[in-house]
Formats: C-alpha cells, structure tokens, sequence
C-alpha cells in the first residue's frame, strides 16, 4: 500500500494498529492537545495523502489544498465496535486506494 494515513484524536489505537498490520503507512496521529491546522500541516509535511476525521475543519484544509492528490474521509469518532471501525477503515481505504490509484 503505498497511501500514506493521517489520523485525528479520535480514531483508536486498535483501529490504527489493525490497519498497520493489514501493511497501511500510518505517518500521524494528531495529539489530544493539537490544533486541526498543527496536525494537519505536520502530517502534509510527513507525506500523507489521506486524512481520517470526522472534524469538517479537516475536509476545508483538504479541499484547500485542491492541488495536491490528498484525501479526506470522514470519519466519525466511533468507539472500537468491536471491530465494526476496522471493516469500514478497511473497506473504505481499499476503494480509495482502487479509484485513486494509491
């Protein structure tokens, strides 16, 4: 896979960790404390193509940046689920990684 994954606060570890072992390039994880801007300027600089949030303030830097091959989805601050957050991640990313050719 050769996206490269930025994710907000919100998105758990499991979920993060469960991506990386399905070979995902995690390069950021906004901290508790991190203002939208601060993290999402860090993980451009780390490469990141697509950014996890479900903060709409995301999406407007994302579309910001309109000349740039990044991404965002949305994505709710949802609780593990058992589970249920990893298959959507999943299922989500791979058809970004088909259409955009990631």
């Amino acid at each position: 896979n050769s996206m490269k994954i930025a994710f907000d606060v919100a998105v758990s570890k499991k979920t993060i960790n469960f991506l990386k072992r399905k070979g995902f390039d995690i390069v950021y994880q906004a901290g508790h404390k991190e203002s939208d801007l601060l993290w999402f300027n860090r993980a451009l600089a780390l490469g990141a193509d697509v950014f996890i949030s479900g903060d709409s303030d995301i999406g407007v830097l994302v579309a910001e940046h309109y000349d740039k091959k990044i991404k965002w989805l949305r994505f709710q601050g949802v609780r593990y689920a058992n589970g249920l957050a990893n298959d959507f991640l999943l299922k989500r990313l791979t058809k970004i990684q088909e259409i955009w050719g990631l």
